[in-house]
């Protein structure tokens, strides 16, 4: 069943989404009115279509089946089982995506619509999706697409649909290493906690592509006689010699994919800015880094690409 999403205050967010749920019943004007005033005779009629739910304290939106029919023919019954796994599927999905935008404030919610096209490839894979930790990621792709739209691409979707459980288990735990969009291979000597036949495997799924060598760049937030790497969460920061403008081959392996990169930027398991993983990563850059290289620092990156200069998570000095 549809989670109960308490929608007293409706939010731009749920706003939004909901009007990708309800345009098909061209209720656009209606739903507001519904969601508004309870005791109103728009409030009985959404409930009494089904297309309102209401617990006796606040309404909520429900795509459920109705009750099964009686004397339903046998041979009728998997189908009939079939559309009320995949309501209750694509139920779960979007009580995901409204319980996050219902949290988010209305100045991160942007004005544009997302467009229909892309709602309807969402929902017709949403409605397979069974599994509670993939339902986390389906989820949280609608309401990143809502607060910007076409931040998610539909080669971001067709990759998606055919992940499993374990399979998404897998990226994450990868990913989390990454250095400037790049999985360190395990061809170099360094000691990497996964294996080359991980790094494949996930290259076949499409959430790593071709091979790429690790080059630092200069970015908006570092001084101008610094360089550094991004990293998940946290970005590796050095003096690098004004005559050295490349690693070379520091590092070369696979890079993340347009899909990759999309649902790194919306999964909720990674740890961002681990003491672990910032250690194993900064390790490898020290050791590669030349020895005209004093010290390297590492920050805490926001989603905005931003650091905190006063805030130093580790250090390496020569």
């Amino acid at each position: 069943m549809w989670p109960t999403v308490v929608v007293e205050k409706i939010s731009k967010g749920v706003e939004r989404c909901l009007d990708l749920v309800l345009a098909p019943f061209d209720r656009e004007k209606k739903y507001k009115d519904i969601l508004r005033d309870a005791q109103a005779q728009k409030d009985a009629k959404g409930i009494e279509a089904g297309v309102i739910g209401f617990d006796g304290k606040t309404l909520y939106p429900t795509l459920a089946l109705p009750d099964m029919p009686p004397n339903v023919p046998l041979e009728y019954l998997p189908v009939l089982a079939g559309q009320r796994q995949e309501s209750n599927n694509l139920n779960a999905n979007l009580g995901i995506a409204l319980g996050i935008l219902a949290d988010t404030d209305d100045k991160d919610i942007s004005d544009e619509p997302v467009s229909p096209d892309w709602f309807a490839r969402w929902r017709r894979e949403a409605q397979g999706i069974g599994d509670q930790s993939l339902q986390n990621i389906w989820g949280r792709i609608l309401a990143e697409e809502v607060k910007r739209p076409q931040s998610v691409s539909l080669k971001t979707l067709d990759v998606l649909k055919n992940v499993t459980a374990t399979d998404a288990e897998l990226f994450c735990r990868v990913a989390q290493y990454h250095i400037q969009s790049v999985i360190p291979d395990k061809f170099s000597a360094y000691q990497w906690p996964y294996t080359l036949r991980e790094t494949i495997y996930l290259e076949g799924l499409g959430f790593l592509g071709g091979k790429n060598d690790l080059r630092p760049e200069v970015s908006d937030v570092l001084d101008s006689d610094k360089k550094g790497f991004i990293c998940q969460g946290f970005i590796l920061v050095f003096d690098l010699p004004p005559k050295i403008t490349s690693l070379g081959r520091m590092m070369t392996g696979p890079v993340l994919s347009i899909a990759g990169n999309e649902i790194l930027q919306v999964a909720d398991n990674i740890p961002s800015a681990h003491p672990k993983t910032i250690k194993i990563v900064g390790d490898f850059v020290w050791k590669n880094l030349p020895n005209t290289c004093q010290i390297m620092e590492a920050y805490p990156l926001t989603s905005n690409s931003e650091f905190d200069e006063d805030t130093v998570l580790r250090s390496w000095h020569r």
